[in-house]
């Protein structure tokens, strides 16, 4: 049986008519020729027309505060989507399969209150990243994002470093603290108990596992032996935002979880950089740096 072939598009060229299609420009004939900051030129009549109301109802204080309140919107989403185009190659190619109308609804929404810039290029790489590849991010996961303070984000992102086997955070000792644990846990990151994970390395032979995303970690033990490694589960929507905050400074972590490992009869750990990753599948560099 024949594969039907996948539809292609200029990802920007996608960018532009999905922010057409949830401001309905497309009714005006308008879908190609329309920029994505035409979502901020709707918002701006829409505005102006009640304003032009409230004036001519002697309503002169509300109708400024809506003027004030709705050009900051219209700001914020113009951040969003500025940050979304810088996700973009050149010509970059992605998937025609649409992005859901209801998701774009509850994204726009929620890009209207966002005016903190570090968190308006996470919500650009977002937007991104349901343009190239629809359903990367459900609609909780949105809702877990919108309630996450920058400090929360930025925590997340120093702890990024201990992600392990694509669906784990490291707990102690050389990994997430007891009171970052509890933080995460509380804003939806990670569930559950405790876990505990283990690894044997058979005599004479090796052990691998992923680090997060990016590092295959080689382990070499000639007389073998058990590894016991404890993480806290990463819930759908930690998963999600994860792709989207990786912390590149690991190297205090690879030492640390090296030394562990060299405790427990290891002679040497090393480790090479994953060079395609698809969420299950992934491909590697053999570089084999000691650590």
């Amino acid at each position: 049986m024949d594969k039907v072939p996948i539809r292609i598009s200029l990802g920007i060229d996608k960018l532009v008519d999905t922010i057409s299609n949830a401001t309905g420009l497309t009714a005006y004939g308008i879908r190609k020729n329309a920029d994505a900051e035409s979502y901020a030129a709707i918002k701006k009549a829409e505005t102006e027309t009640e304003v032009k109301l409230l004036r001519l109802q002697g309503e002169e204080k509300i109708a400024q505060y809506l003027l004030t309140r709705n050009q900051q919107k219209v700001n914020n989403v113009e951040g969003v989507i500025f940050n979304a185009k810088q996700q973009f190659a050149p010509n970059e190619i992605v998937s025609e399969e649409p992005v859901e109308k209801d998701w774009m609804n509850r994204f726009l929404n929620i890009a209207e209150d966002i005016s903190d810039e570090d968190m308006q290029v996470i919500w650009g790489r977002v937007l991104a990243g349901e343009i190239k590849k629809p359903k990367s991010f459900s609609l909780r996961t949105l809702e877990v994002l919108r309630n996450m303070s920058k400090e929360e984000a930025f925590l997340l992102m120093r702890t990024s470093c201990f992600e392990i086997l694509n669906d784990q955070l490291c707990t102690e000792p050389y990994g997430l603290s007891l009171v970052d644990q509890i933080t995460l846990e509380d804003i939806g990151i990670v569930c559950g108990e405790e876990l505990i994970n283990s690894f044997t390395v058979s005599a004479n032979g090796i052990c691998s596992f992923v680090l997060n995303r990016n590092t295959r970690i080689n382990i070499y033990a000639p007389k073998g032996l058990l590894l016991k490694f404890k993480g806290k589960k990463l819930s759908k929507a930690g998963k999600e935002i994860l792709n989207l905050i990786i912390e590149s400074n690991n190297v205090n972590f690879y030492s640390k979880l090296s030394n562990y490992i060299k405790t427990k009869g290891a002679t040497k750990v090393t480790i090479n950089k994953i060079v395609k990753w698809n969420g299950e599948q992934y491909e590697y560099q053999r570089i084999e740096t000691e650590i």
